[in-house]
């Protein structure tokens, strides 16, 4: 038995084909970043974040650290879920000048709540100093 198929169905088989593969892709990208950011969210990470209002890219640490290049000097906003303070200072040896997020607290913007300075200065993290 031959059978041909219509342009008509071809068309509306190549669509639904289409639109199945649109809809699998979407929903892969859309699930990445929420999982990505689900441990900043977590208990027991600092969050960092590169611009203010915990916008741009974001990382989270829990242990003390020099920051990695890609944060040297780059945060403007931060989140504290560990059970102690953190220190964040602007010297990778962490000494000289630093500021004390305490347990619990978020700061949406590094400058505009400990002066201008601290916007995109910070290069070491301190946990429970």
């Amino acid at each position: 038995m031959n059978r041909t198929l219509r342009p008509r169905t071809v068309r509306r088989a190549a669509l639904a084909t289409v639109l199945t593969l649109t809809a699998s892709l979407a929903g892969v990208l859309a699930g990445t970043p929420a999982q990505a950011a689900e441990s900043c969210h977590a208990s027991g990470y600092a969050c960092l974040y590169e611009h203010n209002d915990f916008h741009g890219f974001q990382d989270d640490f829990r242990a003390d650290r020099v920051l990695p290049s890609r944060w040297d000097n780059k945060m403007s906003s931060f989140r504290n879920r560990t059970t102690c303070a953190v220190r964040l200072y602007d010297s990778a040896r962490g000494t000289g000048r630093y500021v004390t997020v305490a347990a619990g607290r978020e700061v949406r913007s590094l400058g505009n709540t400990f002066g201008s300075f601290w916007n995109d200065r910070v290069s070491f993290l301190d946990f429970c100093p």
